[in-house]
């Protein structure tokens, strides 16, 4: 778990590596995410590309849906915005770290987080396409939830 945390930390300091490559510590945590970023498939999430989208790390979310308030905090969250400003689809990107053999492990184990992110995006971004990521670090490939 605490390498995970550490995992997790390298990330909050990743914007967009085709504008600015991050400096991440030396040593197993810094080679590891060096590593994953060097991966076409993960790297591609940490592209800007000349897109109109917006980054948040570690961004922050509350709410009440059907009466239950929720709380959490999305690893990486990108707003996609059209030509006149409006959020048209939204990315929620979730690190897991968990040693698995197969996306299905993960995808069944967080469905209900997914779905929870799922739902406070809709409510905060109505009319856009909401993509839910979990993002496996040891399988190096993510998965639209």
């Amino acid at each position: 778990m605490k390498f995970g945390s550490i995992v997790h930390q390298a990330f909050e300091k990743i914007g967009w590596v085709d504008e600015v490559f991050p400096k991440l510590e030396e040593g197993d945590v810094g080679d590891f995410v060096t590593e994953l970023l060097s991966k076409p498939k993960l790297r591609s999430l940490f592209e800007r590309s000349g897109r109109a989208v917006e980054c948040y790390c570690e961004q922050a979310i509350d709410a009440v849906i059907d009466g239950k308030w929720l709380s959490g905090a999305v690893d990486r969250l990108h707003l996609h915005r059209d030509a006149f400003g409006k959020v048209t689809q939204v990315e929620v990107i979730d690190f897991k770290t968990d040693a698995v053999t197969e996306m299905d492990e993960l995808r069944e184990r967080y469905k209900a987080q997914m779905t929870a992110y799922r739902n406070v995006m809709e409510l905060a971004y109505p009319s856009a396409r909401i993509d839910c990521l979990i993002v496996s670090t040891s399988l190096i490939d993510w998965v639209i939830v």
